[in-house]
């Protein structure tokens, strides 16, 4: 090693390795240059090219590997200028040029290779949003350990591939690396997966992930080897490890780089690391560097500091397989109780029944404003009772007074629940902790009217895109408590009627609601007569305009603190406050600035 090195940077430490190259700490760390000539003759002429200019380009190493050369180079921009214009000039014929750099544990030969095998399993992804923006991505293919429901999948984001991109009949465009047996025969091929009603497919917004079933009969060769049972480490124990991140950046179409970095730290299903990374790695892999080099996460955007990208971000990858496996068990287990009526019970709401007397504009009308499809059961369900597969119907006939077991198995996910338990009166428990409702923009009414529901259980719901929860628990008459710290409000405008006539429920805890966009709060604790105290510290009013009869028929509430309440925007306030005999003017704590509700008060 030149001594010039040694005499500008003191702190320069050469580590034993077991490999033959020789790896270094500094401080500052090195950038490795890799380089691919076309041919052998340019493979030789380069390698020669540099070991002359070794000393000149402050070269630490040269390591040759395969059809690879690469260069261990301080990260010093002068020095890699100089080094673009004596070695990657016009006159030497190279396929592709990259660089890989990171933070971390400077990077060894035998890593080095274990990531070009690596390099075989990556694929670049052509895409197309719904509002025609075209792009590319990163993705990869994997073969799934035996205890998983399928063997083969591409992975990649949704926001590369959507729920548009994945519909039955579309196809799916790619490139990636096949590897002949001959010295320098490297070639990119193009490929298309076409998206068919057998071949399974999963997609999740919040997780940012999509992942594509793949068949035999796709003919990719070379996979990522996925093992589950992998992923059971302790998250606690990840911060701090170094990883590789492998990506095809739009920089080069035709470049596969890696760089090296570390795991910063872990929050909920994310990794936030600082491997480098450029435009056209989404999708791309986050593989812990130990000696399985097994995958952790899948690669999706970066951190905005003050207009700069200064960390990564990544989803879990055994989040992501969770999610899958929640999706591939999608279903809803229920106890139904003897109807007080007689022995025929109600399953679900039949949607034919509000219909069969309408004329075709009022179902047309009644389907628009419901925003419902009277088939989203028929054509998508399987019903079970007592272990027994039955033929579909709204409604069963219990033989004996006996409660009976009913499990609803999904065969796609619901973009829509409302009224799908809607008078259920002999619905007594149910457990929703395998059904999937990430995709579910509306929940209006979902449990109306199930007046023997005692308690529920609403921890596994995924509600980051729904919308409108209006009469979502109308007259559960004999609920006692319920649970919504897991909710997310943040897209939902319609809240009217949630807990109606909720008349046994003593208290609910809102504190997780976010209330911003909501603008119709009618009735919504309206009869809650058990009622006696309500937090709403954390609610925003701004947007909303209807709040008629919000607390009516709370006969118990006896304090109420709307201190946070903003009421500029309401036009209706009627009866807000109607039959609350307990509830004392003293007692409702309101912001003074507050004009409108100062006013319905007096």
């Amino acid at each position: 090693m030149p001594s010039k090195i040694w005499n500008k940077y003191q702190k320069i430490k050469e580590i034993n390795s077991n490999s033959n190259i020789k790896t270094y700490l500094t401080r500052i760390e090195p950038i490795i240059k890799e380089i691919m000539p076309k041919n052998k003759d340019e493979y030789y002429r380069i390698y020669e090219r540099l070991d002359n200019l070794k000393d000149e380009l402050n070269i630490n190493e040269i390591i040759e590997e395969n059809e690879r050369i690469y260069i261990v180079i301080d990260n010093n921009d002068e020095l890699l200028l100089k080094l673009d214009k004596l070695i990657l000039s016009d006159e030497l014929d190279i396929i592709k040029e990259g660089i890989i750099q990171g933070h971390g544990s400077p990077i060894t030969k035998d890593e080095i290779l274990n990531l070009f095998k690596m390099e075989k399993s990556m694929c670049k992804i052509s895409f197309e949003t719904i509002d025609g923006k075209k792009g590319k991505g990163s993705g990869f293919f994997c073969e799934i350990d035996i205890n998983f429901p399928f063997k083969y999948a591409l992975f990649t984001n949704n926001h590369i591939l959507d729920e548009s991109n994945i519909e039955i009949g579309n196809i799916i465009h790619f490139e990636y690396l096949e590897l002949q047996n001959s010295f320098f025969s490297s070639s990119y091929d193009e490929k298309e997966i076409k998206i068919t009603d057998k071949r399974r497919v999963f997609t999740n917004k919040e997780l940012d992930y999509t992942c594509i079933e793949l068949f035999k009969e796709d003919n990719i060769i070379d996979y990522f080897k996925i093992e589950p049972k992998l992923f059971k480490y302790d998250k606690n124990k990840l911060k701090d490890n170094d990883i590789f991140i492998l990506q095809f950046p739009k920089v080069n179409d035709l470049s596969f780089s890696f760089s090296y970095g570390k795991i910063l730290t872990l929050k909920d299903n994310k990794i936030i690391h600082n491997a480098s990374t450029d435009n056209g790695s989404s999708g791309s892999p986050i593989i812990r560097r130990s000696k399985e080099n097994y995958i952790i996460g899948l690669h999706h955007s970066g951190i905005k500091i003050k207009s700069e990208y200064k960390f990564n971000l990544a989803t879990l990858f055994d989040s992501i397989l969770n999610n899958i496996k929640r999706q591939l068990n999608n279903e809803i287990n229920c106890i139904y109780i003897p109807d007080e009526n007689g022995n025929e019970i109600n399953l679900l709401h039949d949607y034919n029944e509000d219909i069969k007397n309408m004329d075709e504009n009022d179902i047309n009308e009644y389907l628009k404003v419901k925003n419902i499809n009277k088939k989203i059961f028929e054509e998508n369900i399987e019903i079970y009772v007592n272990d027994k597969k039955i033929k579909f119907d709204f409604k069963y006939k219990i033989k004996d007074s006996k409660e009976i077991k009913v499990k609803f198995k999904f065969n796609k996910l619901l973009t829509n629940t409302s009224f799908m338990f809607y008078d259920c009166k002999s619905l007594k428990s149910i457990d929703l902790s395998s059904f999937s409702t990430f995709n579910v923009n509306s929940m209006s009414d979902m449990f109306n009217h199930c007046s023997s529901l005692e308690s529920i259980d609403l921890s596994s719901f995924n509600t980051t895109n729904v919308n409108n929860m209006s009469g979502m628990f109308y007259y559960c008459s004999s609920l006692k408590s319920i649970d919504l710290s897991s909710f997310n409000t943040t897209n939902v405008n319609n809240m009217s009627g949630m807990f109606n006539c909720c008349v046994s429920i003593e208290s609910i805890d809102l504190s997780s609601f976010n209330t911003t966009n909501v603008n119709n709060m009618c009735g919504m604790f309206s009869g809650c007569s058990s009622l006696n105290s309500i937090d709403l510290s954390s609610f925003n009013t701004t947007n909303v305009n209807d709040m008629s009869y919000i607390f009516s028929h709370c006969s118990s509430l006896e304090s109420i603190d709307l201190s946070s309440f903003n009421t500029t925007n309401v036009n209706n306030m009627d009866g807000m406050f109607y039959h609350c005999p307990f509830l004392r003017k003293e007692n409702i704590k309101i912001n003074n600035k507050n004009d409108k509700l100062l006013k319905e008060l007096n």
